[in-house]
């Protein structure tokens, strides 16, 4: 028993190192759209603290976001809202948003994956994953 509750808090270390220090900014949000956890990276990514992001709506989570074209990118439509409401995963958008970090826009490309609870259909949690391609997409 000992035995298996230090392994259980080394692998618990080691997945918290990751999520930690890992480039890509995480968020999780709840069934609600409640957004319940950030790691640094999204920090660094949106220029401002997990506090302060944690208490933003997830319809204007991003502030004004925009399609690559330009057009607007509403809230309900964002990868994260459209994997709680659908249940299926959202891989790839790219998407601008305002970000404290920068006056101009910040170009991300998010993943939502929505997350089940064993015998259910409707899922209790959404997490996002952001790569931040400003400048990449700044250089094309």
């Amino acid at each position: 028993m000992k035995r298996t509750e230090s392994a259980l808090r080394e692998t618990e270390a080691k997945i918290r190192v990751l999520y930690e220090t890992m480039p890509q900014g995480v968020i999780f949000m709840n069934q609600a759209g409640q957004i319940v956890e950030v790691n640094s990276a999204a920090e660094r990514i949106f220029g401002h603290a997990a506090e302060l992001i944690k208490q933003r709506d997830p319809l204007t989570l991003f502030g004004k976001a925009i399609h690559e074209g330009g057009s607007d990118f509403p809230g309900g439509e964002q990868p994260a809202m459209t994997a709680l409401t659908t249940g299926r995963a959202v891989y790839d958008v790219v998407m601008g948003v305002q970000s404290a970090k920068n006056e101009g826009i910040t170009w991300i490309r998010v993943n939502a994956v929505p997350q089940f609870r064993t015998g259910e259909t409707k899922p209790y949690q959404v997490y996002m994953s952001i790569d931040d391609n400003t400048t990449s997409k700044t250089s094309q």
